[in-house]
């Protein structure tokens, strides 16, 4: 492990309240859920009102088209403090779509990472950010199994991800489309886009050997070739929500989502 991201590690253990990845796959999967109400929000009322209590301030969704083409997605768990300076340190994993497209599409077990990164503004205080980036192609998905940093904006192209089930993406995510990836932040009841360019994340090889009891491979993760005999409550109830979303996202961007008769979530 780099010097770097053993030095993550011990700011995370002491501060950030994760660090350790079934906690990690909890909050991923509150992630999920939240994205599925979204999608599905203009289907019963109820729901919407729901997701309006868990989002008072927009009614915000990740769009269709960046759901159902996606490659993978990197999930952290931030906790930033600061005064003007500020600073973020966080923990999470990357897992990747296996044989999209296909009878055996399936996900990847997950590989540990630990980020964090640093801004100048007028913040102060502290928050707890859920975060997660849209990986849009399977060069983006290697470079978390072959690199021990990734930077991001530099070894992931990274931009603020649009918000709206109807918002016009189509052309970025479609087929011979732009391979950016798009991200995502959830903190203190608000839900939107995030501009991560400049944060860093590096393999967590700790937390890893601590969910699969060995050391692992983050490439063989990410690429199938281990983890996927694994089972816990927690993953495999990641595994159903995904794979409800993904399905749920798919149905939509072809045009056809459960019920288009009450009005957009986007106001």
């Amino acid at each position: 492990m780099s010097g770097f991201s053993e030095k993550l590690s011990g700011l995370t253990k002491k501060f950030s309240g994760t660090g350790d990845m079934t906690t990690d796959i909890k909050n991923a999967t509150e992630m999920v859920r939240l994205w599925k109400k979204g999608l599905e929000g203009s289907a019963a009322h109820t729901d919407l009102r729901d997701m309006n209590a868990a989002f008072p301030d927009a009614k915000i969704v990740v769009p269709a088209e960046i759901v159902s083409s996606c490659q993978g997605i990197c999930f952290l768990f931030y906790f930033k403090v600061g005064f003007v300076f500020t600073g973020e340190i966080g923990t999470g994993f990357v897992i990747t779509r296996l044989n999209p497209g296909t009878d055996q599409e399936r996900w990847s077990a997950p590989s540990a990472v630990t980020s964090g990164g640093m801004g100048w503004g007028l913040q102060a205080g502290a928050e707890k950010t859920y975060n997660s980036v849209f990986l849009r192609s399977k060069e983006a998905c290697d470079v978390f199994g072959n690199k021990a940093k990734v930077n991001f904006g530099g070894d992931v192209s990274v931009a603020v991800g649009p918000v709206g089930r109807h918002a016009d993406v189509k052309g970025d995510v479609g087929p011979g489309g732009a391979t950016v990836s798009y991200s995502y932040s959830y903190s203190r009841g608000l839900f939107g886009g995030l501009a991560i360019n400049g944060a860093v994340a590096a393999a967590n090889p700790m937390m890893n050997k601590t969910f699969y009891g060995r050391e692992v491979n983050p490439m063989q993760l990410l690429h199938g070739e281990e983890g996927t005999d694994l089972s816990t409550p927690e993953l495999d109830e990641l595994y159903r929500e995904l794979e409800d979303l993904v399905n749920i996202a798919k149905r939509s961007a072809k045009g056809n989502p459960a019920d288009e008769s009450t009005e957009p979530l986007m106001g």
